[in-house]
Formats: C-alpha cells, structure tokens, sequence
C-alpha cells in the first residue's frame, strides 16, 4: 500500500499485452513434452493507457464498450 500512488480515470485500454510470453518444450519419455511458460511483464505502455496506469502503481479507471456485431 505504500506504493500506491492514486486513482487515475478515463484511461484507454492498452493495445499491448501485460506478459510477454514464451513456452519452453522439455521432451519427455514416450514421446510426450511439457511446456513451461517463461512470462517477462512487460513494462513498454503507451502513456494515457490503463496498463501505464497500473505499471506506474495507480488505479485504472475507464470505460470499455462491447462491439459484438450481430448478424
């Protein structure tokens, strides 16, 4: 709590993803393999956006609207 720096409100949502994923194949007996997930958090959002918010210890508050198109 000590860090936290406040509210910040009408932030957009990011276009970029919170971790920068990748998976690591580790062969198996049998012809089986297991995938370990290598998450990097990504700390490159763009200024204005709800993940510059949290990244910088803030609150995000914004709207975000459903855009489904029915047919």
């Amino acid at each position: 709590m000590s860090e936290f720096r406040g509210v910040l409100y009408d932030r957009i949502p990011a276009k970029e993803q919170f971790y920068l994923d990748k998976y690591v194949r580790m062969e198996l007996e049998n012809s089986n393999f297991r995938l370990t997930i290598d998450g990097v958090r990504n700390t490159a959002a763009e200024e204005g956006t709800d993940m510059r918010a949290v990244l910088d210890n803030y609150i995000s508050v914004g709207k975000v609207a459903n855009n489904i198109l029915r047919s």
